[in-house]
């Protein structure tokens, strides 16, 4: 008897962790939401990295942001940490006949640092 109910107890642990929280559920829908905002903009910004050769991580959040304050005739960069940017090229850039997107990642030295 006791081996039965602890497979009925183990049953029921085993469906409730298997079951994603609505917490979760959550996060990954807007997750996803927020990685469709940087279709389309791809190659018109870049991360900059300094001072460091680590793989750059940014949040997705960030996509909003470069949309938000892209400029109308010049660059802009948002600064993310210590060693960390993002170029946001213009509007006059990117709608250019002659535009080409640029780099999503580039590792600055410390003579290419000016802003």
């Amino acid at each position: 008897m006791f081996r039965n109910v602890l497979k009925i107890l183990l049953g029921f642990f085993l469906v409730f962790v298997s079951q994603p929280s609505k917490c979760q559920t959550n996060k990954q829908v807007k997750e996803i939401q927020s990685s469709n905002y940087c279709e389309g903009i791809e190659g018109t910004w870049q991360i900059q990295m300094t001072a460091t050769r680590k793989k750059p991580a940014i949040p997705i959040s960030v996509c909003k942001k470069i949309r938000e304050e892209r400029l109308k005739n010049e660059a802009h960069y948002i600064r993310v940490n210590q060693n960390m940017r993002i170029m946001v090229l213009s509007k006059k850039t990117i709608n250019s006949p002659h535009f080409t997107p640029i780099a999503k990642i580039k590792y600055l030295t410390a003579d290419e640092i000016g802003n």
